[in-house]
């Protein structure tokens, strides 16, 4: 069921690790269990250590690409369209290099999403790819995700199960299904959009220690 107009904003928020982080987006569109959401350059990103009450504030950043995010509450990835901002590509994202405005894709793997009065709620599970403009899959973070593993994060049976949803997700891309199509390749931003925020005494409200994906508390380590 859809719940969101475009131009509403909302909040996408990262759960259940030790750092929590919260993403305004602008919805784009609201089918109920697709939804687009646009997150520009210049976004403030909030982010709080997990396990304090009241919310120990970590220091802010902001997006430094222009992000439309294409979430299905019935896949366990997001898919990011990214292109180039004003200040060119960051350095911390080399795979977007390129001579294009449209950069690529990237995947972003996680618990099935949760809807909230605010937006939706997931834990990322580490484990991410790249997709570059003709479809060629790299996998980020490969090592970083085999860290938690090996540290117990996540048992024998998640991880084949995250690894699973990493397959599909490449399949997905390699057979140019949507959205790793040209259908949003040329899309633009309405013009009258400003930049989505949100107060930092607002968003890190309900259970934000639990897992999603495994549904066990999260490890402070992580």
């Amino acid at each position: 069921m859809a719940r969101w107009r475009k131009g509403d904003t909302i909040l996408l928020r990262h759960v259940g690790s030790a750092k929590t982080f919260v993403w305004p987006h602008t919805i784009v569109r609201d089918d109920g269990d697709v939804t687009l959401m646009y997150m520009p350059e210049g976004t403030e990103i909030l982010r709080a250590k997990t396990g304090g009450s009241p919310p120990d504030l970590m220091p802010s950043f902001t997006s430094q690409m222009d992000v439309l995010r294409v979430l299905d509450v019935r896949l366990r990835y997001t898919v990011w369209l990214v292109w180039v901002a004003a200040m060119g590509t960051p350095p911390y994202w080399p795979h977007f290099e390129g001579p294009n405005r449209f950069r690529g894709w990237k995947v972003d793997i996680h618990s099935l999403p949760e809807r909230t009065n605010h937006g939706f709620d997931y834990t990322d599970d580490s484990l991410d790819l790249i997709v570059t403009p003709d479809c060629e899959v790299l996998r980020k973070d490969e090592a970083h995700f085999q860290m938690l593993v090996d540290a117990g994060v996540y048992s024998a049976s998640e991880t084949k199960e995250i690894y699973q949803v990493a397959d599909e997700a490449e399949q997905a891309a390699t057979e140019r299904r949507f959205p790793f199509n040209d259908s949003l390749v040329e899309w633009r931003p309405c013009p009258s959009w400003t930049i989505p925020t949100a107060s930092a005494d607002s968003v890190f409200y309900g259970d934000i220690e639990t897992n999603l994906s495994t549904g066990r508390r999260f490890d402070p380590r992580f």
